[in-house]
């Protein structure tokens, strides 16, 4: 499952200078960059979420996440996900660019990760009666130890949540 080149945020632009804004919607990183440099004219500014995808996120950012999502053809949330997992722009350009990681969705962490071991097959060799002995949370604890990471992207699908999954 993979989302590619979403948009959909409405944000405030706030000169610093007189504590102006501006409402525009976000439609592609090079239209944002001319909406905030026509409006705050080589000041300093913030941006600050008003609806959309990535609300109640981090305002020191935004400019950056929304560039990383179009160069690398991802969905913005996905984006912003990583970001509040790893905290650093380098880890989710590393992760979604090797495109090193899979989503699955799931209820919990737990639900996903059961999964993902079926999309991958892990239990493809045992015999099917003997697949409910098997341990996916002691199993899914020994993968989190050698490094597995589930994270949660805060991306809905009804009433499951899609996790990404990597060895990052």
């Amino acid at each position: 499952m993979e989302f590619k080149g979403f948009f959909n945020e409405e944000v405030c632009i706030v000169r610093y200078s007189d504590n102006a804004c501006k409402y525009v919607k976000v439609e592609n990183t090079n239209q944002l960059e001319e909406d905030i440099n026509a409006f705050i004219k080589g000041g300093d500014y913030e941006i600050q979420y008003m609806n959309g995808d990535l609300s109640e996120g981090a305002t020191s950012y935004p400019l950056t996440m929304y560039k990383i999502a179009e160069e690398l053809d991802k969905d913005i949330r996905l984006v912003n996900g990583l970001y509040n997992h790893f905290g650093n722009v380098e880890d989710v350009e590393h992760v979604l660019s090797n495109e090193d990681y899979f989503i699955e969705e799931g209820h919990d962490k737990e639900d996903a990760f059961e999964n993902y071991c079926d999309s991958i097959g892990i239990l493809d060799e045992i015999p099917e009666k003997l697949r409910y002995y098997f341990d996916y949370e002691k199993f899914k604890r020994d993968c989190e130890l050698e490094g597995l990471n589930i994270i949660s992207t805060g991306i809905y699908e009804g009433n499951k949540e899609l996790y990404l999954l990597t060895n990052y």
